[in-house]
């Protein structure tokens, strides 16, 4: 054992020794951690908000106004049922919910009289701006409704009916006022006089206490959602764990080169003449990849936490995920060591295979912001996974349960490619 030990402390010591590899294992990973965080931490924000709509009222009026909902375009809007709307909210899924609850069809005839129809907006209540904005455009739809259905002559006699019925409900000092307006508004609507007042602007604002809210379009019933925070907290929780990733390439590229250059300068064939067997210089050559590569998974974590505040979820979590896509990367190496017989063969088959699998497996483009089919393709990537694992650790919140699925397929690659690589190795002329 104590052999062993040794032999994995050689090869730790060469690659000290060897500043270009040195560099692009630790140096290089940590520099474009930094560059694309502030990339991504310095995002403009644009992008229209997601909202999610919810129609629970069966009537013409919530039809047409969810339709004017949804072709607005300062707002990414989909329809769902309650349930899926309140869910997607607290995930931080959706900025909010729009709901119009049962009635708002029957309220909406009561544009004057009663109380206006009800939307209602599910958010979390730390949205301040989101929330001016979407409420600003729901006013704005209802005013827009409530004008629409006046100029209609139908709508506009079903309208003044109902108002006219409920004229008993109103303070007596002011059932005059709204009698007279009622009769002026149907007039004018009815002769289209191209000089007629203005109706009064739907702003909630009157000079009759009892007639406050008689102008209101539509009243806004806000709900507070607890919202679950699963996303990263930063840009560098996202590029940190990219630069992760090419951490493990530059000492798995290192480690290729390290043992295929052994078999080249005869230093293998020496070594193997030694008592120890091939498979327990395979397996020191395989824990010095190990201590390297876990290292400097835990100096980028390290930098990150420290400096750009990219603190993990669960830290233990983090120390499987860590431990998990080393073994799976230990493990190509040796298989991709044993593609050449040169240098330039294996580093050569090493980039062929390994760059593909990064572009597909989220240390390129990250795995959220993957097109579906890249998102489907990058499954067969082991990075995929061990991104997946460190980000689930990180800012997604992953349970033990699920990060069980990451770190199984990484262990089983790892073995499945520890295997198979030294099984090629040891068989191949020295």
């Amino acid at each position: 054992m104590s052999a062993l030990f040794a032999f994995a402390a050689k090869d730790i010591r060469l690659l000290l020794r060897n500043r270009a590899a040195l560099f692009f294992t630790v140096a290089w990973p940590l520099l474009i951690a930094v560059f694309f965080g502030v990339i991504f931490g310095g995002g403009s924000g644009t992008a229209k908000p997601k909202v999610a709509l919810v129609v629970q009222d069966a009537s013409a009026a919530s039809e047409r106004f969810a339709q004017s909902v949804l072709k607005l375009e300062t707002l990414e809007v989909d329809r769902l049922d309650a349930a899926a709307a309140e869910q997607l909210v607290r995930q931080g899924k959706r900025t909010a919910a729009i709901v119009l609850p049962e009635g708002f069809g029957a309220r909406s005839t009561q544009a004057f009289s009663g109380d206006p129809p009800e939307v209602g907006l599910w958010l979390d209540p730390s949205r301040r701006a989101e929330r001016a904005m979407i409420e600003g455009m729901l006013m704005k739809l209802g005013a827009e409704a409530m004008f629409s259905n006046i100029s209609d002559p139908v709508a506009r006699q079903s309208w003044l009916e109902a108002s006219r019925a409920k004229l008993d409900q109103i303070e007596p000092g002011s059932r005059q006022a709204f009698s007279d307006f009622y009769d002026a508004l149907d007039q004018m609507m009815a002769t289209s006089q191209a000089n007629a007042k203005p109706i009064p602007e739907a702003d909630g604002k009157t000079d009759d206490p009892a007639a406050a809210n008689t102008f209101v379009p539509i009243q806004i019933a806000e709900r507070e959602v607890s919202v679950v925070r699963r996303g990263p907290r930063n840009g560098f929780a996202i590029s940190f764990t990219q630069g992760m990733s090419w951490g493990l390439f530059g000492a798995l590229m290192s480690f290729v080169t390290s043992l295929v250059l052994e078999r080249m300068q005869g230093t293998w064939s020496r070594l193997r003449a030694t008592p120890l067997s091939s498979a327990s210089l395979l397996l020191g050559k395989a824990l010095a990849c190990f201590i390297v590569m876990l290292a400097t998974l835990l100096l980028i974590g390290g930098a990150g936490a420290l400096l750009f505040g990219v603190v993990p979820h669960s830290l233990p979590k983090l120390l499987l995920a860590f431990v998990a896509a080393t073994f799976a990367f230990t493990g190509l190496m040796m298989l991709l060591a044993s593609l050449g017989k040169t240098v330039q063969g294996a580093s050569g088959a090493a980039w062929a295979v390994m760059m593909p699998l990064a572009m597909v497996g989220g240390a390129m483009i990250p795995l959220f912001a993957m097109p579906p089919w890249m998102a489907q393709l990058s499954s067969v990537s082991p990075v995929k996974w061990a991104v997946l694992a460190i980000e689930g650790a990180i800012w997604r919140g992953f349970s033990f349960a699920e990060m069980a699925t990451p770190v199984a397929i990484l262990l089983a690659t790892g073995a499945v490619c520890g295997l198979a690589g030294a099984w090629r190795i040891t068989r191949q002329p020295s």
